[in-house]
């Protein structure tokens, strides 16, 4: 017995256990790969028809008036209606300003349509150049961050 070598496992049964664990690990893969592109591709296509249908409102112009302390955002309905859930004016510092009428806001709007939103400027934008932007959300966001016109 002392002379007894021990040998380790057979090449041909070492070869064939090799094959047997990487078929097995292909066919796990196989299974989990289509199921993961079809969530991802229902996810994407859900998205895609959110944006094409969504029909976003714009900011037309921004108007600041300051005989009477109101800011004026247009806002024109796109090509198909839609409802607008936010609307907000910012200063240089970060500010919102409050609306004018604050049942103004959430609205839908029309193709074509056009809607004023007023907000109030007073202490918040005493110049022009303390206007940042115009934001509203509807679907998607729009952002009027050009010169706004100043009277």
């Amino acid at each position: 017995m002392k002379n007894q070598k021990y040998r380790g496992m057979s090449p041909l049964i070492s070869s064939v256990l090799l094959i047997a664990i990487a078929v097995t690990i292909a066919g796990s893969i196989f299974n989990w790969v289509p199921s993961l592109t079809r969530s991802q591709q229902h996810q994407i296509s859900n998205k895609s028809t959110e944006i094409v249908e969504c029909n976003p409102p714009m900011i037309e112009d921004v108007y600041l008036d300051f005989s009477t302390n109101k800011s004026r955002v247009l806002v024109r309905g796109g090509t198909g209606g839609a409802y607008v859930f936010s609307a907000k004016v910012l200063n240089t510092q970060g500010g919102e300003l409050p609306l004018v009428n604050a049942s103004s806001v959430p609205f839908n709007i029309s193709r074509g349509d056009l809607k004023v939103i007023e907000f109030n400027m007073s202490g918040s934008l005493p110049s022009c150049s303390n206007f940042s932007q115009a934001i509203i959300s509807s679907c998607i966001i729009d952002k009027f961050d050009s010169r706004p016109k100043c009277s």
